[in-house]
């Protein structure tokens, strides 16, 4: 049986990841009035989850960027074929 303690930690890690607040393992410890190194010490299988967290909202919030870069480097594409277009238009 798990103890009260971890459970506190567990619901804390899916309170943040639903609200969107920054996941680490200092800021669960926050929120459950902890110290980070009892998390680490007593705890380490959910100071391995949170870093796995942490590493999956990154790389999937990084992606995200990545597809909205290029979304707008196609619109700056358009963009100037439109201004050389215009440009050749009036200079003709």
């Amino acid at each position: 049986m798990k103890s009260e303690t971890y459970q506190k930690l567990v619901d804390a890690i899916e309170e943040r990841g639903k609200s969107g607040k920054e996941l680490s393992v200092k800021g669960i410890a926050e929120d459950c009035g902890l110290s980070h190194a009892t998390i680490f010490n007593r705890y380490p299988e959910l100071a391995s989850l949170i870093k796995a967290l942490q590493h999956f909202g990154s790389s999937a919030k990084e992606k995200s960027l990545q597809q909205e870069l290029q979304a707008e480097r196609e619109k700056n594409k358009q963009l100037v074929e439109r201004i050389q277009e215009l440009y050749h238009h009036f200079t003709l």
